[in-house]
């Protein structure tokens, strides 16, 4: 398996549906195709999956202003909520980027200090 990404958000919209439906056209290929980016209309473009950006910063938050764990059901429902239940929306705890300007999940997650906990 191999990937590759372009950030959704800085290219157009034309150029995605194109490639999009260019690549879908590719025989024996099972393509999942994941926006760098949130807007609901990556979806119209082709893109199976847009990331929620608004999810992680509730999960550092959780950790980091100590906010309950429900505040992350809330931050989902939000994100969800402007969408119909065929989209899906990217979870993570790390990207390259984050990685670079924020700090690994370790320091940002305090995660050192949860996995102690679990030991």
């Amino acid at each position: 398996m191999a990937s590759d990404a372009m950030l959704a958000d800085f290219v157009p919209r034309p150029f995605w549906t194109q490639a999009i439906t260019a690549i879908r056209k590719i025989k024996n290929q099972k393509m999942i195709m994941m926006a760098e980016g949130t807007r609901a209309n990556h979806y119209d473009a082709g893109f199976d999956y847009t990331f929620g950006f608004s999810y992680f910063d509730a999960l550092k938050k959780t950790f980091s202003e100590a906010q309950p764990a429900s505040y992350l059901q809330t931050e989902s429902s939000k994100e969800y909520g402007q969408l119909d239940s065929s989209k899906r929306i990217v979870r993570y705890i790390t990207n390259h980027d984050v990685n670079l300007s924020d700090g690994t999940p370790l320091e940002l997650l305090e995660a050192k200090k949860v996995l102690w906990r679990l030991l």
